[in-house]
């Protein structure tokens, strides 16, 4: 085994233990039988992509299964995570950036805030 990837099967095995699963419940997640999924969190069988997209979609931190270290997430992704349309995540985008850009402190900030609210008829 890759001396990159060989604590990655241990971290797998943590996560599981962490959220109570069995390797059963896990394989059911994962799309897999047991034995197989037995084989991921051993080392014996490698991660697929598919593997690694199961493992995101039922909340995993791919991050964390590969380098070990946890993902920091700033202030601008705790805000985007919240919008669940794509367009208002750009608009959001394009705020920080026109801010950024004008140099505009803080204070600044929160006029034009309520400047864009009144602008779509909000205030």
């Amino acid at each position: 085994m890759n001396a990159y990837y060989s604590e990655v099967p241990q971290r797998l095995c943590a996560y599981r233990k962490a959220l109570e699963k069995t390797q059963k419940e896990m394989a059911e997640k994962f799309g897999v039988k047991q034995d197989h999924y037995s084989r991921l969190e051993s080392g014996k069988t490698f991660l697929s992509y598919r593997n690694l997209i199961c493992f995101v979609r039922n909340g995993g931190d791919i991050y964390y299964l590969i380098t070990g270290k946890e993902r920091y997430t700033g202030v601008i992704d705790a805000y985007l995570d919240k919008f669940k349309i794509l367009r208002d995540k750009v608009e959001l985008l394009k705020l920080i950036l026109w801010v950024t850009y004008q140099g505009v402190s803080y204070e600044e900030s929160n006029k034009i805030k309520y400047m864009r609210l009144s602008r779509h008829g909000s205030i």
